[in-house]
């Protein structure tokens, strides 16, 4: 993941070195921290030639790098220092001072040298690169500063290599997904339909065994976990599903439970109880430190496709202080809009995210979501602990491994809805709204036309058919039901 970007370093691209005897011998400074230069050797950089002819070759070379065209576009780059040399390279780094998110996971930190401009980098890309690793103990020297401020950022962008080891990039590529189990390109023909259909059954099987046999409730998170933004028209995000599992008893531990299994079923996960202390005291938005010129993570700097699962259940009555309403409010803004407003300072700046966001709750969620479903299970909540027992055991390595797949193969087959389809859709929204007496809008129309993708996606169809547009209206007039005899929200005192 690219947490942080530097603006472009210098190094020496070609250089001499002269020995004792006056023989220059060539060196090269790609894919290295320091000059190979001895102890009774003497560095050349004009590898002989001429000061004017040097500072034309190095002019052209500088240009053709086009550095500035890589970076100056960039809002959260940080400044770098350069050095005389021939041409420049630019980093895409993680501060080592404070890891990279989730904060409290046991990552590794590295910074990435890349040479030219042949790819494009934003922040939040996840990236996989192949280069030289190297661990230079001289590279911990932060050098000299004329100020603090200096010395603050020279020291932040020159941690020991012990905790950021370097790595000069020969080759990457993004990643569309980090299944490991897949292609870097997922083609559609890599699972049939017969098997996502059959795979399919098998999930189904385990979520409503994980949500004590609530077979709505398991269908919807099946759907919200292959749920991505599809598209983005104007300031919409099409193709989201944020699912609010309402009814979820603060006892027992649910909550933790259904994580671990969604921990186990998922690419990326990541876990955050709404306790009042967490809201208060919690870095939700990454925050430009300017001293330091780097950016500070916070939890919801995340790579696409990281499933957010958000505990409600552990707010506590109390008061919400200023921080507090702010990462309540950066919340809702990823739910609704997903996207981040980044923290630089003197103003924002939003970055657009795809995370599914689940968010479990006893009465009506604080927060906003898409589709709201109160549990009703089929078996006693006493249940739950042997419940998920039972489903260790019935995780096999083997299905493990299949449903891993199913869940990355589905989410990214394509999808259409065919023409003899969408003339029926609209003459039956017509219909619902005037039975509804106009409380059905536009927004209802679309979050159905989402359901009804994801169901087919489920099925492993590319194409919405009669069958799966009318199963979608079925699941989602049970869903009003049950939502309708909901409590109203809590309200923090």
């Amino acid at each position: 993941m690219v947490q942080d970007m530097h603006d472009p370093e210098f190094y020496l691209r070609a250089y001499g070195v002269r020995g004792p005897s006056g023989a220059v011998r060539a060196g090269c400074g790609r894919y290295r921290d320091v000059v190979d230069c001895g102890a009774d050797e003497q560095l050349d950089p004009a590898l002989s030639r001429g000061l004017e002819e040097e500072e034309e070759d190095c002019e052209m070379e500088a240009e053709s790098e086009d550095v500035d065209k890589k970076f100056k576009e960039e809002p959260a780059a940080a400044a770098g220092r350069g050095s005389d040399a021939t041409a420049a390279q630019g980093t895409a780094a993680a501060p080592p001072t404070h890891g990279v998110p989730p904060p409290d996971a046991d990552a590794m930190v590295c910074l990435v040298k890349i040479y030219g401009d042949e790819h494009r980098l934003s922040l939040n890309d996840m990236v996989e690169f192949v280069g030289v690793l190297t661990l230079d103990p001289t590279l911990a020297a932060a050098g000299d500063a004329e100020d603090a401020m200096d010395a603050a950022e020279l020291a932040a962008h020159n941690p020991p290599p012990s905790l950021a080891p370097r790595l000069h990039a020969v080759a990457w590529r993004k990643l569309e997904h980090s299944n490991p189990l897949l292609e870097a390109a997922v083609a559609a023909t890599a699972s049939s339909p017969a098997e996502l259909a059959a795979t399919r059954r098998e999930l189904v099987t385990v979520l409503r065994t994980a949500l004590l046999g609530d077979a709505l409730a398991a269908e919807l998170l099946l759907c919200h976990l292959l749920s991505s933004v599809y598209v983005r028209r104007d300031v919409m995000a099409l193709g989201k599903f944020a699912l609010n599992l309402a009814r979820v008893p603060a006892t027992g531990a649910l909550p933790e439970r259904l994580f671990a299994l969604l921990e186990r079923l998922t690419e990326k996960a990541l876990f955050v109880p709404l306790s009042l202390g967490n809201m208060n005291g919690m870095t939700l938005v990454p925050k430009k430190d300017y001293k330091r010129n780097v950016l500070d993570t916070g939890r919801l700097q995340l790579t696409q496709n990281t499933h957010l699962v958000l505990d409600e259940t552990a707010l506590s009555p109390g008061q919400l202080d200023e921080r507090g309403v702010q990462n309540l409010a950066a919340l809702g803004h990823l739910i609704t809009w997903q996207k981040v407003e980044y923290d630089f300072g003197f103003h924002k700046l939003a970055y657009v995210a795809d995370v599914p966001v689940l968010v479990l709750s006893e009465g009506r969620s604080l927060l906003p979501s898409d589709c709201r479903v109160p549990l009703e299970p089929t078996e006693p909540a006493d249940r739950l602990e042997e419940q998920h027992r039972a489903l260790d055991q019935y995780l096999t390595p083997p299905l493990l491994q299949q449903i891993r797949r199913y869940l990355t193969v589905a989410r990214c087959l394509p999808y259409a809805v065919p023409e003899r389809l969408q003339a029926t859709v609209q003459q039956e929204f017509v219909s619902w709204r005037q039975q509804a007496g106009g409380q059905v809008k536009a927004e209802d129309l679309h979050q159905l036309l989402v359901l009804a993708r994801l169901l087919s996606l489920s099925r492993g169809q590319t194409e919405l058919t009669e069958e799966v547009w009318q199963e979608a209206r079925r699941l989602d007039e049970q869903r009003r039901q049950r939502a309708e005899r909901l409590e109203p929200a809590p309200v923090a005192a």
